[in-house]
């Protein structure tokens, strides 16, 4: 029997509150050729900004670890307020993004998405900014302000005491009076309706740049470009959680499903590595584990406090397969003591590598129908794969009342660890236990978490895929298959 709840759909466009002529009007500086009050369904033959972002270069890994100190939005909107202390997250200089120096990076010739009438432009001195990309998001995402549903400075943020330092925001403005509508939670792979909202109902006003690979090896900004084919976008995310919220829609005009696959998963990497800040963080939420959008999307914002779960020891699972090298070897860890079980997945230098590993894995769990979410750190060498049984078990009946009385919905950045509250009481009475509580129950039972165990380290063996023998995956379906059972049993007892 298909399994539903009534759930409120987030609110990441204006399209979904206002009618087009209720849309706040903003000034985007330089912006003249662009055409912000169309919908994103007609950008093609418009001019959008264009980044290119560069080839990638090899990173230490786990460097989050050097971010200890948390700041509430109010400094990180004000950046004079801090009086330039910015968190201590590396040199802007050790990657190949281009800086403000790198004149030529920026008058290199894009893609088949631009055309010769293009306007190079640099970009703006931000002092959070460690590349093209972060100033371009951080300057947009700014001017865009007025387009937001509630002002960002007024959330509260602190760290809950005990060992996991869980990073707690409260944020009232999310709450919204929108009527829930029923979803289905138990089919990860649906197909997309045009009749529900969807990025191409969007305005060109949310939308700050498209991303796409540059043709040279360094990082490219062209203030105006062309819009030729389906554009990659990274766009606003009017009900933020944290400074420079935005979403990253791929192929937006493709309508594909909220799935993910090597394709997509390398776009969102090559995303957060050419931002070079590992502040910035990429999420991913499928349908049945708090994505509401069935359209494709990823998500990203900054924040300078380690999410818990970055922090957390780890045990190598898969052995470096014979003949492969060091840069394209995918690691398999699984996380300890943590508590929602979940993977980790680490490369050094190659991001297509790690792309396919983990796309291959998302592939097969939306085809078993396990919801999952992804968090993406280490400037995109690092994701953390969550499978997530909180809605099942909150439709069953089977997380208590006091766990969801909170509203807090364990999507991809509160399963890491950082814990949005839309009520003042929740968020002062939150404490560790409550936490520690509520993301037990997103863990998926033990022989299913063994089989999706099994599967990750079949998938990182088996690179490249074109030569992946499906019988080396049999052992691994069949304890997908054990697990599902075991969870419609538990759920019907």
């Amino acid at each position: 029997m298909p399994l539903y709840m009534r759930k409120i759909e987030s609110v990441v466009s204006m399209a979904q509150l206002l009618e087009d002529s209720e849309m706040p009007q903003i000034e985007i500086k330089d912006l003249e050729r662009l055409t912000p009050d169309r919908k994103i369904n007609d950008v093609i033959g418009g001019y959008l900004p264009f980044v290119g972002y560069a080839s990638t270069p090899q990173v230490e890994t786990k460097t989050v670890k050097m971010m200890k100190r948390v700041n509430t939005l109010g400094t990180l909107h004000n950046p004079s307020a801090r009086e330039g202390s910015v968190p201590d997250v590396g040199d802007a200089n050790d990657s190949n993004s281009a800086s403000e120096e790198n004149d030529d990076a920026a008058s290199t010739e894009s893609s088949t998405e631009s055309d010769g009438d293009i306007t190079n432009a640099p970009v703006s001195n931000n002092p959070l900014a460690k590349s093209y990309l972060d100033a371009i998001v951080m300057s947009g995402w700014e001017e865009r302000k007025d387009l937001f549903r509630y002002d960002l400075s007024d959330t509260e943020t602190k760290i809950v005491p005990g060992r996991f330092a869980f990073v707690a925001q409260l944020n009232e403005g999310r709450a919204t009076k929108k009527r829930a509508t029923e979803f289905r939670i138990d089919l990860v792979r649906q197909d997309f309706d045009d009749s529900r909202f969807h990025f191409g109902k969007a305005l060109q006003h949310e939308a700050l740049f498209q991303l796409g690979a540059s043709r040279t090896r360094t990082s490219q900004y062209h203030l105006s470009a062309r819009v030729r084919r389906s554009p990659s976008l990274v766009l606003i995310n009017v009900s933020p959680i944290e400074y420079g919220h935005v979403l990253l829609v791929p192929s937006v005009l493709d309508r594909i499903p909220q799935l993910v696959d090597a394709s997509n998963l390398l776009l969102a990497l090559h995303f957060a590595d050419e931002s070079a800040n590992p502040q910035l963080r990429v999420g991913y939420n499928s349908l049945g584990a708090y994505g509401t959008i069935n359209h494709m999307h990823y998500q990203a914002y900054y924040m300078s406090h380690a999410f818990p779960v970055e922090l957390c020891e780890t045990r190598d699972v898969v052995a470096p397969k014979p003949g492969c090298p060091d840069s394209a070897f995918v690691s398999v860890q699984e996380v300890l003591d943590y508590p929602a079980r979940c993977l980790v997945f680490e490369v050094h230098d190659c991001l297509e590598a790690l792309a396919d590993v983990v796309g291959k894995v998302c592939e097969e769990l939306a085809e078993r129908n396990i919801p999952h979410n992804l968090l993406v750190c280490d400037r995109g060498h690092r994701v953390f794969l969550f499978p997530n049984h909180f809605s099942h078990m909150q439709a069953k009946g089977l997380v208590p009342e006091d766990v969801t009385e909170t509203g807090v919905n364990p999507a991809c950045f509160e399963i890491a660890g950082h814990m949005v509250m839309k009520r003042q009481e929740d968020y002062e009475a939150l404490d560790e236990d409550m936490c520690t509580r509520m993301l037990s129950y997103c863990s998926v039972p033990d022989d299913a978490f063994e089989g999706i165990l099994k599967l990750a380290c079949e998938a990182a063996r088996a690179l490249p895929h074109e030569d992946i023998d499906a019988a080396h995956l049999d052992v691994a379906i069949e304890e997908l298959k054990i697990g599902k059972a075991a969870i419609a049993v538990e759920g019907s007892a």
